[in-house]
């Protein structure tokens, strides 16, 4: 289908500053979505959240991440151990995506964990505790 050269009123500004009149100036468009010599096609919702997508794969990531933080308590991961360490990649991890998607209580939860962890805490258990529990609210 060939481009149209249509014209529109818009806004129109120049190097003395924006001009409150519209003036009417040739904008080229790609197609016309009512134009009717363009076929039908399937109408799909579209999400008005561009987050949408990857919050669920992050809501996936925690449901995976939840597991890990169960066998850690279990084992009782000790600040300063190996597992301790691991822990502190995953509270870290979580923290950050967790901020960057939308879930900030997670995040909080995760940031206490990991300084905790990082601090060699005797209480980091409770934090661990707390983010677990935040993790399974958030997944309701």
């Amino acid at each position: 289908m060939p481009v149209s050269l249509q014209t529109s009123l818009v806004p129109f500004s120049s190097d003395r500053g924006a001009c409150s009149t519209k003036q009417s100036i040739p904008t080229r468009a790609a197609f016309c979505l009512n134009d009717p010599r363009r076929p039908a096609t399937e109408h799909r919702p579209i999400s008005n959240d561009p987050f949408a997508s990857l919050q669920q794969r992050f809501l996936a990531r925690c449901a995976d991440r939840l597991v890990e933080l169960k066998a850690a308590r279990e084992r009782r991961a000790v600040p300063g151990s190996s597992s301790g360490d691991t822990l502190i990649g995953i509270a870290h991890s979580l923290a950050g995506g967790a901020g960057t998607f939308g879930f900030p209580d997670i995040s909080v939860r995760a940031s206490e964990l990991e300084t905790l962890l990082i601090e060699r805490s005797d209480v980091a258990h409770i934090a661990l505790d707390a983010l677990i529990a935040e993790i399974e609210r958030t997944l309701k």
